[in-house]
C-alpha cells in the first residue's frame, strides 16, 4: 500500500470516528462507490479501532464491509407470502448472512405441507444480484446428502430475489460435538462427512470459501449438512456467468477467523483455501481454542497472525491446558470446550498442522487427500503428514493388528521385534560410541598442548587451544565428516563466545558445508550450525549474511520440528535479536511475544512476574529468561524504561536461580538495567548496575573481550553523567583500545567508543581532543551507515556537545538540528531521545541569542515531557532552559518554571546534567 493511500485513509478515519453511526455508514457507502481501495483501507482502520466493530468482524463482516445501503427495504413479517413456482408463507426469521436474511417458511400451495428455509436478498445492486444468481446456480448443481438442497427460487413482490432451501434443524458442529461429548475419533468422523460434502463441491469446480461451524449443522440423528454457498467461487474461468470476484478483506465478505492467508492478502483462492478452513475447524473441535493467540478483536493483529504466526500443535493445546490469564484470544472467542480427557495424538496433530500451512502448495492438494489421511489415522495406518520412518510404520501396523498379532504370532512376533530393535539400537550405539571416541581422542590431544614440557613454560590461553585444535581438524578426521562437522561447530561457537568473530565464522561455515552433505540424515544438526553461524555474523555486524543463515535455520526447523519445539523457539528468539540489530522493532516484538507465550504455556507458568524459588529449573527456563531480557531491552529502546525494568528484573531472577550470581548472561541483563535507570534519571543506580556487569565480565571473559569493552563504555557514560569526568575518560579509553584491537581502527565499534569519549574530553576541558575524537567518530560512521541512520544522529549529538563546550554555538545547533530530524523520523517526536535532543537544541539557540526560536522549540518539548513519568530529569532541564529563554520578557513565568525545575531536581539524585546550583543562580537573578 502506498504512503499516500495510508495517509488519506488515516485522515478519513479521523473524520469518521467523530460522527454518529448512521452518518458514518452513509459516508462509508458513498466512499465505497467513489474509491473502493480507500474504502477498504478505512474499514481496516475502523475494525482495528472500534471494539464493537472488531467483535462483529470476527464472526461475520460488519454491515459497512458488505457495502449495505443506508436505507434497506423493510423485512417481511410473519404471514407474508412469497411466490415462486409454489407459494410459501413466512413463519419467522432464523438467521442473517452476508447478503440476505433467512426465514423459516411453510409451503402453502395446498398440495402438501413442507417446512423450508428461504433466503431473501434485502439489498440491491448489480453485484449483489449477480452473486445471488451465482449462488442459486451453484446450489442447483450440487446434489449431495451432506449439502442442503435447493428446492425453488424466484423474485418476491418487492423485487427481492430469494432462494428456497431444505430446512435443516440441527446444531452447529462445534456445539453438537460438545452436547454429545464426542471424543477425538467421533469429532474426526463428523469432519469426514464435512470433507465429503466439500470434495463433492470441488468436483463440481466450486470452492466454498466461507467454511465455519455456523455453516455446518448436525441434525439430531447425526447427519451433517453443509450450508451457505453465498460467497462460493467457481474454478472454471471460461464460464463468465459463474465466475465471481475474489474475496478480499475489506472488500468482499469473508469470515476472518476461518480465512486462509491467501484470502487475507487478497490473493487468488483455490481448493487449498477450503482445506485451510477445514483445518481451523478441526483444530477448534479438538482443542476448544483458536490456532492463533492474537487478539481477534483487532482486524490488523488477526490478519498478521494468520499470515505469519505458526499455530501451536493441537497435541499441546488441549482442553486440559488452562488459558493464560489475559490471553486476548480466550477473552474474545468462547468456543465449546472438548471433554477434559480428550487427547490429540501426534498423528492427528500433524494432519491438522499440515492443513494449516501458510503456503497453499504445502497443504493437502485436495480435500480428498485430507480425508484420506484422517481415515488412515482412524484405521491406525501411517499418515502422510508425518515422516514415514520404518519404526513409525511398524508402530502403526502393530496398532492396527494388535489382537490378531497376539493371537497368530504371539511370542514369535515379540522375539522378532525385540531382535530387530536390539540390532538397530546396537548399530546406533556403535555409531555414537565411535563418534564419542573420536571426539574424546581429539579433546585429549588438544589439551596435551598445555603440557609444560610442550609449552616450555609459556602460558597457554583458550585461544591458543582453539587455534591448535583447528590446525589438527584440518589434518585429521577426513574420514569422519559427521565428527569433523560437530567439532568445527563446537570450536566455532566457542570462538564466537570469546568475541573472535572471524575465526568463528570461518569454522562455522566449514561445519555448515559438511553438514549440508549430511542434511537428509541430520537436518537438525545442519540447523544447529546455521544458528551458530547466523549468531556469529550478527555479532560481527554482517547482518545480510546473518539473515540468510538464520532464515535457513528457521526453514529447516519449521519442517522438522513442531511449532512449540524448544529448538524452534530458540531459533525464533535468535531471529528476533537479528531484527533488533536491523532496527525492525515491530517484527522483533511480534516474534518475542510469540516465543514468550509458547514458553509460558510449556512451563505451566500462569502469569508474570514469576518467582522461580523452589522450582527445578531447566534449559527452557534459560530460554525464557533470554526472551524476557530481549523484551526488556526492546521496551527500553522504545522509550519505556519502567516496563523495561520489570521485564529485566524478571529475567534476572530466573538467571540467578539457574546459574548463581556470576554468570555472563547476568552481566548482560545488568547492563541493560543500568541503561533503564539512566533513562529514568537515576545515574547512581545505573552506575551500580554497570559496575556489577563489569565485575562479572572481567572475571569471566577477561580484559580483552568486546563485551567487556561495551561494559567499560556504559560505566564511563554513567560516571560522565555524575560529573566524574576523569574516571569516565579512563573507562572510555579502555573500551576504545579493546575495540581497535578486536575490530580495527576504522570499525563501527571504534567509532562507538570515540563518540562516547569525545564529550567526556570536552567536559574535562580537553576541548581539542574532544573535537578531534567527535569528528573522527562521525567520519567513520558516515563511511559505514546511511546519513539518516540513528548511529549518525548519536554521533552528531556528541559532536554538538563538544562544539557547545568549545563556544561554537552555531555549529553545535546545526549538528543538533540534523540529529533531531533523524531521531524524529526513527523514533517519533515524543520519544525521550528525540525530546532530549530538542531540549539541547533549544539551549544552543539561547546561546545564539535566538530567544523566540528557543522558546518555541522548548515549549514543543515541554508538553510530551509533562505526560511521560520516565522523563523527570529531562523535564526539569526543559523548564530551566525555557525559563532562561523568556527571562527578559516574562520574569513571572520564568520564575515559576525555574521553581518547578528546582523542586524536581531536589527529588532526584544530583547529576552533572543540571546541577541545582545553576537553577538557584537563575532564580537569584530573576529576583532582582
Amino acid at each position: 500500500m502506498s504512503a499516500t493511500l495510508h495517509a488519506r485513509a488515516k485522515e478519513r478515519f479521523s473524520e469518521l470516528v467523530e460522527r454518529p453511526p448512521a452518518d458514518r455508514e452513509a459516508t462509508l457507502e458513498a466512499l465505497r462507490r467513489e474509491d473502493p481501495k480507500l474504502h477498504a483501507e478505512v474499514v481496516r482502520w475502523l475494525a482495528a479501532d472500534d471494539q464493537t466493530t472488531q467483535a462483529d468482524f470476527l464472526d461475520r463482516p460488519p454491515a459497512f464491509l458488505l457495502g449495505r445501503p443506508s436505507s434497506a427495504p423493510s423485512a417481511p413479517v410473519a404471514g407474508t407470502e412469497i411466490r415462486g413456482d409454489r407459494g410459501y408463507q413466512i413463519v419467522r426469521e432464523i438467521g442473517r448472512g452476508g447478503i440476505g436474511v433467512v426465514y423459516l417458511a411453510e409451503r402453502s400451495d395446498g398440495d402438501f405441507t413442507q417446512t423450508v428455509a428461504i433466503k431473501v436478498v434485502h439489498r440491491s445492486g448489480e453485484e449483489i444480484e449477480r452473486r445471488f444468481r451465482a449462488e442459486r446456480q451453484i446450489l442447483a448443481a450440487l446434489d449431495h446428502p451432506h449439502i442442503a438442497r435447493l428446492l425453488d427460487g424466484g423474485t418476491a413482490s418487492d423485487g427481492s430475489p430469494f432462494l428456497v432451501m431444505e430446512y435443516v434443524e440441527g446444531r452447529r458442529i462445534d456445539e453438537a460435538c460438545a452436547a454429545r461429548h464426542l471424543d477425538a475419533r467421533g469429532r474426526v468422523e463428523l469432519m469426514l462427512d464435512v470433507c465429503s460434502a466439500v470434495a463433492a463441491a470441488h468436483q463440481r469446480l466450486v470452492i466454498h470459501r466461507d467454511l465455519k461451524p455456523a455453516n455446518i449443522l448436525v441434525t439430531a440423528d447425526g447427519t451433517v449438512k453443509l450450508l451457505d454457498f453465498g460467497i462460493a467461487k467457481l474454478l472454471d474461468p471460461t464460464d463468465a456467468d459463474w465466475t465471481l470476484a475474489e474475496t478480499q478483506l475489506g472488500g468482499q465478505p469473508l469470515t476472518p477467523r476461518y480465512a486462509s492467508p491467501e484470502q487475507m492478502r487478497g490473493e487468488p483462492v483455490s481448493t487449498a483455501t477450503d482445506v485451510y478452513a477445514l483445518g481451523v475447524i478441526l483444530y477448534e473441535l479438538l482443542t476448544g481454542r483458536s490456532p492463533y493467540r492474537a487478539d481477534p478483536r483487532s482486524a490488523r493483529a488477526w490478519e498478521q497472525a494468520v499470515c505469519e504466526e505458526e499455530p501451536l500443535s493441537p497435541s499441546t493445546t488441549s482442553a486440559r491446558t488452562a488459558p493464560l490469564p489475559g490471553d486476548p484470544a480466550d477473552r474474545a472467542v468462547v468456543l465449546p470446550a472438548p471433554p477434559p480427557d480428550l487427547e490429540v495424538e501426534v498423528d492427528l496433530a500433524a494432519i491438522v498442522l499440515k492443513a494449516l500451512r501458510k503456503t497453499p502448495a504445502e497443504r493437502y492438494p485436495t480435500v480428498d487427500a485430507l480425508a484420506d489421511d484422517l481415515r488412515r489415522y482412524l484405521s491406525g495406518w501411517p499418515v502422510t503428514a508425518r515422516k514415514g520412518t520404518a519404526l513409525y510404520r511398524t508402530g502403526r501396523f502393530v496398532r492396527r493388528h494388535r489382537l490378531s498379532l497376539l493371537i497368530a504370532a504371539g511370542v514369535a512376533a515379540l522375539l522378532v521385534g525385540w531382535t530387530l530393535s536390539l540390532r538397530s539400537q546396537l548399530a546406533a550405539t556403535r555409531i555414537e560410541r565411535d563418534k564419542a571416541a573420536r571426539v574424546a581422542s581429539f579433546m585429549v590431544d588438544l589439551f596435551k598442548v598445555a603440557d609444560p614440557d610442550q609449552t616450555r613454560g609459556e602460558t597457554v590461553t583458550a585461544r591458543d587451544l582453539l587455534d591448535r585444535g583447528v590446525d589438527q581438524l584440518h589434518r585429521d578426521l577426513s574420514d569422519q565428516p559427521a565428527v569433523r562437522a560437530q567439532l568445527l561447530d563446537t570450536v566455532g561457537a566457542v570462538y564466537e563466545s570469546l568475541g573472535n568473530y572471524e575465526p568463528a565464522i570461518a569454522n562455522l561455515r566449514q561445519a555448515v558445508t559438511l553438514r549440508r552433505t549430511l542434511h537428509p540424515a541430520e537436518p537438525l544438526a545442519l540447523a544447529e550450525s546455521l544458528g551458530h553461524l547466523g549468531t556469529a555474523y550478527r555479532d560481527a555486524e554482517r547482518l545480510p549474511e546473518a539473515e540468510t543463515a538464520l532464515t535457513e535455520e528457521l526453514s529447516i526447523l519449521r519442517r522438522e520440528a513442531p511449532a512449540d519445539d524448544i529448538r524452534r523457539l530458540a531459533a525464533l528468539n535468535r531471529f528476533a535479536t537479528l531484527r533488533g540489530a536491523q532496527n525492525r522493532d515491530d517484527e522483533r516484538e511480534k516474534l518475542l511475544e510469540q516465543v514468550l507465550a509458547a514458553h509460558l504455556q510449556r512451563l505451566h507458568i500462569p502469569a508474570l512476574p514469576w518467582d522461580p524459588k523452589g522450582t527445578p529449573l531447566s534449559r527452557e527456563h534459560e530460554d525464557l529468561a533470554m526472551v524476557l531480557h530481549n523484551l526488556g531491552e526492546l521496551a527500553y529502546r522504545r522509550g519505556d524504561p519502567t516496563l523495561g525494568l520489570a521485564r529485566l528484573e524478571a529475567s534476572l531472577a530466573i538467571k540467578r536461580a539457574r546459574f548463581g550470581p556470576q554468570h555472563t548472561s547476568i552481566a548482560t541483563t545488568y547492563q541493560v538495567i543500568g541503561a533503564c535507570w539512566s533513562a529514568r534519571g537515576d545515574h547512581q543506580k545505573s552506575l551500580e548496575a554497570g559496575q556489577k556487569a563489569l565485575e562479572i565480565r572481567r572475571a569471566r571473559l577477561g580484559e580483552e573481550h568486546p563485551l567487556t569493552a561495551s561494559t567499560y563504555s556504559n560505566v564511563g557514560n554513567q560516571l560522565q553523567l555524575l560529573g566524574r569526568f576523569d574516571e569516565a575518560i579512563q573507562n572510555y579509553e579502555r573500551a576504545l583500545a579493546i575495540y581497535r584491537k578486536s575490530f580495527g581502527e576504522k570499525s563501527a565499534q571504534a567509532a562507538f567508543a570515540l563518540s562516547n569519549l569525545a564529550p567526556a574530553y570536552s567536559q574535562a576541558d580537553r576541548l581539542e581532543e574532544g573535537l578531534s575524537a567527535a569528528r573522527e567518530a562521525l567520519s567513520i560512521r558516515l563511511s559505514l551507515y546511511p546519513a539518516t541512520d540513528e548511529n549518525i544522529a548519536y554521533t552528531r549529538t556528541g559532536l554538538a556537545e563538544c562544539l557547545a563546550l568549545a563556544h561554537q554555538p552555531k555549529e553545535a545547533a546545526e549538528e543538533r538540528g540534523k540529529a533531531a530530524e533523524i531521531f524524529t523520523s526513527a523514533y517519533g517526536a515524543d520519544h525521550l531521545t528525540t525530546l532530549e535532543t530538542r531540549v539541547d537544541y533549544g539551549a544552543d539557540l539561547i546561546a545564539l541569542d535566538r530567544m523566540d526560536d528557543a522558546e518555541k522549540t522548548l515549549r514543543a518539548a515541554l508538553s510530551p515531557l509533562e505526560k511521560n513519568p520516565d522523563g523527570a530529569m529531562l523535564l526539569a532541564v526543559a523548564r530551566f532552559e525555557l525559563a532562561r529563554s523568556i527571562a527578559d520578557r516574562d520574569k513571572t513565568e520564568a520564575r515559576r518554571l525555574a521553581e518547578q525545575s528546582l523542586r524536581t531536581l531536589r527529588s532526584l539524585p544530583e547529576t552533572a546534567r543540571l546541577p541545582k546550583s545553576r537553577v538557584e543562580a537563575l532564580l537569584a537573578t530573576l529576583a532582582r
